[in-house]
This record gives C-alpha cells, structure tokens and sequence, in this order.
C-alpha cells in the first residue's frame, strides 16, 4: 500500500493486482481549498497511469464533503471518457447526508464496503448501456448507473445498476444503431 499526505490530507492507495486498473484510495483528513487541488493532481496522475476504476474509501473522513464532491466529480468526468468510474464506500451516514442536501445522492455509485465496491466492477454487465431518447429519438449510450441525459432535447434518464430506466422515457435496444 502506497501513502501519500499534504498537510491536512492523507491518501492511502491500494492497488488490486486480481483486477487490472482498479485502484483503492483510503482518504484521510479534510479535503479542503490546497488539499483538493492535491487530491486532484494524485488521482490525475493515477488515471493517467491507467487506473480508470477508483474505489474511494471514506472509512476515516467525516469532515464537511463540499469540496471531496467537487472533486468526484472531476474524476467522474474524466473517467468516463476512458468507459471508467469510481465507487464510493464506507461513507459515514453525516456524510452522506451533505451529499443528500446538496443533490448528490442519486449521482454517483455507493457500496457499503470496498469488497463490494469491488464486486461493482467485476460483475459490470449492462453497460454501456444504448437506447434512443422517447422524445426526439436521439441515440444515447450511458456508460454506468446514474443520470443520462439528451444532447439533442435535455430529456434525462434515470438507470439503475440493472439497466433499467427508471425515470425518462426512452426505446431500449439491446445493440447499437446500424
């Protein structure tokens, strides 16, 4: 296990040789201003490396998440485009609270552990997922669980880790278009 640390922030990074660019951060400290901008430049450098399934472990974060969401997003942006993700577990419920407050609940993919977090990306099986927006038929690929949304008509889309759209209403096809 590598460690990294900054002045208020430490990372722990486990990487998972069973599974080919899986990576386990243990965040410790408050992700805060300097700190962010640190956790960003780490993670970056890892992604870069060709880890492009983070598991981010928040066992021993509880403090105030405004800027770690922030930066999740950003990591969740860039892996996408390399068909990565990141799962977040062992999020302590006050956590998790702020991420319902300010509209993250849905947004990103929780476990309760980092085993099953890991269990996530080895049993992956309906994405990418590909259908055609029900409104202007336009066709969509969603790449993991979450929000999809329409370039064409900002219709959005609700999937959950079955495939399933759960909100939205669109035509599902199993293939892509010919």
């Amino acid at each position: 296990m590598i460690s990294k640390r900054t002045k208020n922030l430490e990372v722990q990074l486990q990487n998972i040789s069973d599974f080919p660019g899986c990576l386990i951060l243990y965040i410790r400290g408050e992700v805060r201003g300097k700190s962010a901008n640190w956790l960003q430049k780490c993670v970056r450098e890892y992604i870069e490396r060709g880890f492009n399934k983070l598991i981010f472990d928040l066992t021993e974060y509880h403090s105030y998440p405004e800027d770690l969401i922030g930066c999740f997003l950003i990591f969740q942006k860039i892996l996408r485009q390399t068909q990565g993700d990141l799962v977040i577990a062992e999020i302590d419920s006050k956590v998790f609270y702020v991420f319902q407050l300010l509209g993250f609940p849905y947004y990103f993919n929780y476990r309760k552990t980092s085993k099953d977090a890991l269990s996530f990306f080895q049993q992956r099986g309906p994405f990418p997922k590909i259908f055609r927006c029900g409104k202007c038929a336009q066709w969509l690929e969603a790449p993991s669980p979450g929000f999809a949304s329409c370039s064409i008509c900002s219709s959005v889309f609700s999937l959950n880790d079955d495939g399933e759209i759960l909100h939205g209403t669109a035509i599902d096809y199993n293939s892509k278009k010919n």
